[in-house]
């Protein structure tokens, strides 16, 4: 009996739907203070650690620990609004764990490379996205994937912003991965191939993360 009632919170029944309601409200809210939280961290981090070299490489190592960290630290705000409102449904969060922990690590190490090898053209320019075109912004949709596919394996069924969030992403990053292959015609220059790997890890990440929302998508019909 408690099994069954349990799922049926978690599927947004009856009652549910205004948990699903404050759920999301909650959720969108821990998104944008766990941007302010991991920021504060990320400066903390570079101080402590003492970056050498120019004040460049130090933006380059808070952005990138930025990156993991938003994306972890939401996820554990969402994981603790799902178990205080409707509670975690069994395995859901063994299913739901690899793809924030692959996602975060995937957009911190994307950043890290892509902001190397923006210097190593543009010195303290390189963070520039007039400079270093819309992959630019490739790191924050891998974020984004990662956190909405971690919540939409947590989520009740009756929530799309987790899908939705997810698909967007998904299709946004799909695209800016797209856009760079032909760049792969002109050949690769060997300080690009850890940006190369980083991009091509990124794009089937996100693929990965698209087909996973669609196939979860149908299995809540």
């Amino acid at each position: 009996m408690k099994t069954a009632e349990r799922r049926g919170r978690l599927n947004g029944d009856g009652s549910g739907a205004g948990r699903t309601v404050i759920w999301t409200l909650l959720g969108a809210g821990s998104w944008l203070l766990a941007a302010i939280g991991a920021y504060a961290i990320a400066t903390a981090a570079v101080d402590v650690l003492q970056v050498r070299g120019a004040d460049f490489e130090a933006h380059r190592w808070r952005l990138s620990i930025f990156v993991a960290l938003w994306g972890l630290l939401a996820g554990a705000s969402l994981l603790g609004i799902t178990s205080v409102i409707f509670g975690v449904a069994p395995g859901a969060l063994r299913r739901a764990i690899p793809w924030l922990i692959v996602g975060s690590a995937i957009a911190a190490l994307l950043e890290f490379a892509l902001l190397g090898w923006g210097a190593a053209r543009f010195g303290e320019h390189a963070a520039d996205p007039d400079l270093i075109g819309y992959t630019a912004y490739l790191a924050a949709a891998v974020a984004a994937v990662a956190v909405g596919a971690f919540a939409q394996s947590l989520a009740p069924h009756a929530s799309l912003l987790p899908r939705l969030l997810t698909l967007a992403a998904a299709a946004v990053g799909a695209a800016m991965v797209a856009l760079n292959v032909p760049g792969l015609f002109d050949g690769i220059e060997a300080g690009s191939i850890s940006l190369v790997m980083m991009v091509g890890a990124s794009g089937a990440y996100v693929i990965a993360a698209g087909a996973f929302s669609l196939a979860q998508r149908r299995s809540a019909r």
